[in-house]
């Protein structure tokens, strides 16, 4: 495989690490807890969480099926995923936009939220513990 090959399986483990963090017990504890805040400080924020956390189940599914056929030989492009992720929760942010009485969004905010909500389960991916020498 080229070096290139290698670096993006390594950064779609990384992402996958983070989803998989995400969901974890671990991280809905820190998940939940960092909503809690932001509600308090910001209760026009809760539209944004309801959002996110829809996001964040629909890219796990779609990972896990994304997974589920590399290990039958399919391969599916961050692209692809993208695409069907998006897909997947827009019903989803649709029905959150009208309960808050909020105007639809675009195929590039789509895209947007999409691309920050992959980072979020990037940078949330624990660092391992140093072995102690």
């Amino acid at each position: 495989m080229s070096a290139k090959g290698n670096w993006l399986e390594r950064a779609a483990n990384e992402v996958l690490k983070g989803i998989d963090w995400l969901a974890s017990p671990n991280g809905q504890k820190v998940v939940a807890a960092g909503e809690t805040a932001a509600e308090i400080v910001f209760p026009p924020s809760e539209p944004i969480i309801a959002i996110v956390n829809a996001w964040i189940a629909r890219i796990t599914t779609v990972q896990a099926k994304a997974s589920a056929a590399a290990d039958l030989g399919a391969t599916a492009s961050d692209a692809q995923k993208a695409t069907a992720a998006i897909a997947a929760v827009t019903p989803d942010v649709e029905a959150i936009l009208q309960q808050y009485k909020l105007l639809p969004l675009t195929s590039e905010q789509y895209k947007a939220i999409n691309d920050a909500v992959v980072k979020i389960a990037t940078s949330l991916i624990p660092t391992p513990a140093t072995p102690a020498a």
